[in-house]
């Protein structure tokens, strides 16, 4: 199911050093975003793990509002962008994701019984 209604919360902090702005502008042309008429639409930024690391702080579901946390840092040698993104399940969702989970253990506890 896609789910199109379901709103994320997103917060994105980026460091203000001029050589990490620069490194993301610079991951933006290659990537040719910056290619685009008019020429003031030439000041993209790419934030992207191709080009820095991920390090995830926390990964959890969030039972009281049935979501999926995921908070980290993507860094490179010049500067840092902090993530953090919370996704609330929709049902139909968490029904995909219980469909999924069902075939993986069916085909565990057959797994298991070929065992005995």
């Amino acid at each position: 199911m896609i789910d199109k209604e379901t709103k994320a919360s997103i917060n994105i902090v980026i460091d203000d050093k001029p050589a990490y702005l620069q490194e993301l502008r610079k991951q933006a042309e290659e990537d040719g975003l910056n290619d685009l008429e008019p020429p003031e639409a030439k000041s993209h930024l790419v934030i992207t793990t191709d080009s820095q690391g991920w390090s995830t702080e926390e990964y959890y579901f969030e039972d009281n509002n049935s979501s999926l946390m995921i908070t980290g840092e993507v860094q490179s040698a010049n500067g840092k962008t902090f993530v953090s993104i919370n996704i609330p399940l929709s049902d139909g969702v968490l029904i995909d994701i219980l469909a999924h989970s069902i075939k993986r253990l069916n085909k565990l506890k057959n797994v298991m019984e070929s065992l005995k």
